[in-house]
């Protein structure tokens, strides 16, 4: 009887692995893998377990680091800054420029037509820049309350009212013929604020609107140790070097304190800013004459 069992009998299937930890196909049918009695299903455990059912040495090794690689991620480290990204921002933002001088005249560029257009040294024609101080040119800061005139606003910036010296209808008059800009020392949040509520959507038009964060002290243009915040032209010709410099970038402010020896600025009053467009004008002539 026993020799007849063992003839009509299949040879019996030795297990394989399959989906470590998982997963183990004995008989073509799947089972749950469990750990050899009396252990533990650690790596020594597991280990010992696919020995007994004669899986290669490679193989377990190869299982454990995809088991470890899948249940543990190793984490990322940081990138570091790397030097020159600041560089990079800056030459992109100088082909935005240029992309802007090689399509339609904006309030940035002109086009060939000639009007007050400088030759840059990158071989295009730019309206030169007029940087302009907020309080006192283009406003004059008053007491909440006593902006009372047509063209005053109240409440922008701490409170306070703002006579407006400098017209939006002025503004985009001198918009024609330069490219404008506007560097207070004040904080650049509220100068924004300020800004959006007198001139509105005339805003996006200016090059750059900074703050006293962009300013230098006393001690930094080597001029005693007050604590006035001054604005040095070579600030703005670094940040658009080959574009604006000395020969087509002019300040507009309404204190000597604030303007560094040697740049090119007007020192304005309120007479002044009534012909501004008109001062401009007179003042980039010189060099031209």
């Amino acid at each position: 009887m026993s020799e007849d069992i063992t003839k009509g009998a299949s040879a019996p299937v030795e297990p394989t692995f399959d989906n470590f930890g998982q997963n183990c196909v004995e008989g073509g049918e799947i089972s749950e893998f469990s750990a050899v009695p009396g252990t533990t299903n650690s790596q020594g455990g597991i280990q010992g377990d696919l020995k007994n059912q004669d899986v290669s040495n490679d193989q377990i090794q190869g299982e454990l680091k995809n088991q470890v690689a899948s249940n543990h991620r190793i984490p990322q480290k940081k990138q570091k800054k790397k030097k020159g990204v600041h560089k990079k921002k800056l030459s992109r933002k100088l082909e935005r420029y240029e992309s802007q001088a090689l399509a339609t005249p904006s309030s940035v560029w002109r086009d060939d037509s000639g009007g007050n257009a400088w030759v840059g040294e990158r071989g295009y024609r730019v309206k030169p820049l007029v940087v302009i101080d907020l309080n006192g040119v283009l406003v004059e800061r008053m007491e909440r309350g006593d902006a009372t005139g047509e063209n005053d606003c109240d409440g922008f910036g701490g409170g306070r009212g703002y006579k407006v010296m400098l017209t939006k209808g002025e503004l985009e008059e001198i918009m024609k013929d330069y490219a404008v800009a506007v560097w207070s020392s004040g904080d650049k949040k509220s100068v924004k604020k300020i800004l959006a509520g007198v001139y509105g959507g005339l805003v996006e038009r200016f090059v750059f609107v900074w703050g006293g964060e962009r300013c230098l002290g006393d001690r930094e243009v080597g001029r005693g140790h007050r604590n006035t915040k001054r604005k040095p032209l070579r600030r703005v010709h670094g940040e658009f070097a080959g574009i604006w410099d000395e020969r087509n970038c002019l300040l507009v402010d309404d204190s000597e304190e604030k303007v560094v020896e040697g740049d090119r600025r007007i020192v304005v009053g309120a007479d002044d800013v009534n012909r501004l467009k008109e001062v401009i004008g007179e003042e980039f002539s010189k060099e031209r004459a």
